[in-house]
């Protein structure tokens, strides 16, 4: 067959391998081109760096005084002034030969960036930084050194006054926060709960201690339900430090007396004006993804501290958005992420709206070197935890329980037809929590029901779960998001199964809430605690439990493992079992699978608590509600 030839301008070219070529290829005909076109090659703005190598760098302040930047084209392996750019789309085709390959020209493409490069390039080292971690720099040889040099993880030998044998993972993470810290760079330590983040900060301060970098003192932020465990833990490990809790009536900060101050979030808030004048060599915030909406008072006043080194300790440092990753990097690194409202268009939207993989990939990059993220489950990190047991236990609604649910759900769904949307968030609200309320048992819905097992499906299978557990001689905690469900299941244990449990909650003092636990943790006859998901999800150390039953669920899998990590953490020698309870044809089976089949998902965007339900259409929500 003799073969037929056409000639293609150069629009008509561009043209054809844009969209006739991959049409061709969808329809299963091969479209062979020659190696130049098939190498298409996309322009992009890059910094070019060159630098003096001067063999020392104390800071990453030091980098604008040793490199120079400036905008370039890359294109391919060739890196191009913007001048030689220019020049070559003066030839105003829509490929452009160039090498070996061609340049596809996009005019509002290429527009977009001669703007940006026409800009001037970024002021500051932080800026700098992120464009290079991007991948987006182009670097001399001496200025590849000076960033080299700068990121490097030095090894610092234990401190002295460190009264604990560091396990090695825990040793590369004092290292690595050493390092950056003394770079001039906060940092994240995100090791998975029960790692041992406590221990790596105080060696971590220690170490600064020792290098002479702690002339002003350290101050710690935590939640108030975590001072106890941190005066226990620095006594422990670091006896030979002066501490202090600045927290109470009459509280003061004694500077003569004392090197480290131990506050919360909310006495940092009240005291903000105070705090703001003084001035912290190391500030440590414990659990810093409370800090996640950097709106709230709390958050904006420990972002105003003036500390030389900043270290935040968080076991999960993307909860809910990723706006939570933001505000925390606006407390180690201010300014590095942006605005909320630039960070929302440069990488939220795209990533979890588009699910942009290449955003996302980028996000990584930028973040990554200040971020270590270590999982107790990744047996390279540590191989002597035992193993994790997850499985879902379901039971059925009893009839008083249906009866109860479906009236509930007929009322709420016709005032959702005539509701404005203003108001349409706290509606869905108020649903979800009465039929969880529901579910649990009637009592704590209605405040009047019985107190009886035979009431509710979960209860009943509560008691079975715990009749088993006790016969084994295990310990268990029972975790409920209302403190109504812990009082109402206290009095049916109690009752019908003869088993006086312990209960920990928000509503009681310091006091009696370490109490509570010391008696857990060492009293063989104390077997059951009942614990609120609020107040008992962060800090505490409950190993003396080998089981975790989640009696209702926050469909929050970040919430839900933070809890569970009571047990799972270094100290447990027993295979932790995690039975989480959900109820049968109703919301709670549909919502756990919607999560389980979008986990990813999930962990990245799921709102706080149950709001993101409130986004939902209504057919969505009567599909949802109405099983």
């Amino acid at each position: 067959m003799k073969q037929k030839t056409a000639a293609l301008s150069g629009d008509r070219l561009a043209a054809f391998l844009e969209s006739a070529a991959p049409l061709l290829a969808r329809l299963g005909i091969t479209v062979n081109l020659p190696k130049s076109l098939s190498r298409e090659l996309k322009p992009r703005l890059v910094l070019k760096t060159t630098g003096k190598d001067r063999g020392s760098l104390g800071s990453y302040l030091d980098l604008a005084s040793l490199l120079d930047w400036k905008w370039q084209i890359a294109i391919g392996d060739t890196v191009l002034d913007i001048h030689e750019f220019k020049k070559l789309l003066k030839e105003k085709r829509a490929l452009v030969r160039f090498r070996n390959g061609y340049v596809k020209v996009d005019t509002a493409c290429l527009a977009a960036l001669l703007k940006k490069a026409a800009a001037a390039p970024p002021a500051g080292a932080l800026d700098f930084l992120k464009t290079h971690l991007a991948g987006d720099s182009v670097l001399s040889f001496d200025a590849q050194k000076v960033i080299e040099r700068l990121f490097e993880e030095r090894s610092f030998d234990p401190p002295a006054a460190l009264t604990a044998s560091l396990r090695p993972y825990q040793l590369r993470g004092y290292n690595w926060a050493c390092s950056l810290l003394m770079a001039g760079f906060g940092c994240v330590l995100a090791d998975d709960m029960g790692l041992g983040k406590t221990v790596e900060a105080i060696a971590v301060l220690l170490r600064l201690r020792d290098e002479g970098h702690l002339a002003d003192g350290c101050l710690i932020v935590a939640p108030a339900a975590l001072l106890t465990n941190w005066e226990t833990e620095l006594g422990r490990f670091a006896p030979a430090l002066k501490i202090a809790r600045y927290h109470g009536t009459g509280r003061k900060l004694n500077r003569a007396k004392h090197e480290v101050f131990l506050t919360t979030f909310q006495t940092a808030a009240r005291d903000s004006a105070k705090l703001e004048e003084e001035v912290f060599s190391l500030l440590i915030v414990d659990e810093a993804q409370l800090m996640k909406n950097a709106e709230t008072r709390m958050a904006r006043a420990v972002k105003k501290l003036r500390p030389r080194f900043r270290l935040a300790l968080s076991g999960t440092p993307v909860e809910n958005r990723l706006e939570d990753l933001r505000s925390l990097f606006d407390f180690i690194l201010p300014g590095y992420l942006g605005t909320a409202d630039d960070f929302k268009t440069a990488f939220r939207y795209p990533i979890e709206a588009l699910r942009s993989r290449e955003k996302a990939e980028t996000l990584r990059k930028i973040t990554a070197p200040f971020l270590l993220r270590r999982l107790k489950t990744d047996k390279t990190i540590i191989d002597d935890l035992p193993d994790k047991i997850t499985s879902n236990e379901y039971a059925g609604l009893e009839k008083e329980q249906a009866a109860l649910y479906e009236s509930i759900v007929s009322e709420m769904m016709k005032k959702l037809e005539t509701v404005e949307k203003q108001g349409r968030s706290a509606l869905v609200f108020s649903l979800v929590t009465s039929l969880k309320q529901v579910c649990d048992h009637p009592r704590v819905y209605d405040k009047e029901s019985p107190a009886r097992s035979a009431l509710s499906g979960k209860a009943r299978l509560l008691l079975t779960l715990l009749d088993e557990i006790i016969t084994g001689g295990e310990k268990v905690l029972v975790f409920s998001q209302y403190v109504e469900t812990l009082d109402c299941l206290n009095r049916i244990i109690t009752d019908e199964l003869g088993e006086a449990p312990l209960i920990y909650h928000g509503g009681m003092n310091q006091k009696t809430r370490t109490a509570v636990i010391e008696r857990f943790q060492t009293d063989a006859a104390s077997r059951i605690l009942l614990i609120s998901l609020k107040a008992g999800g962060l800090g505490l150390n409950l190993t003396a439990a080998s089981r975790v039953i989640h009696y209702d669920l926050w469909f929050n899998p970040a919430v839900e493992n933070q809890a569970t990590d009571r047990v799972f953490r270094i100290g447990q020698r027993r295979t932790v079992f995690v039975h989480r309870l959900i109820t049968k044809n109703t919301f709670e089976e549909t919502i756990d699978a919607m999560i389980t089949g979008k986990r990813e998902l999930a962990e990245m965007t799921v709102a706080s608590g149950e709001s993101w339900l409130a986004r939902m259409s209504r057919d969505e929500l009567t599909e949802l509600f109405s099983r």
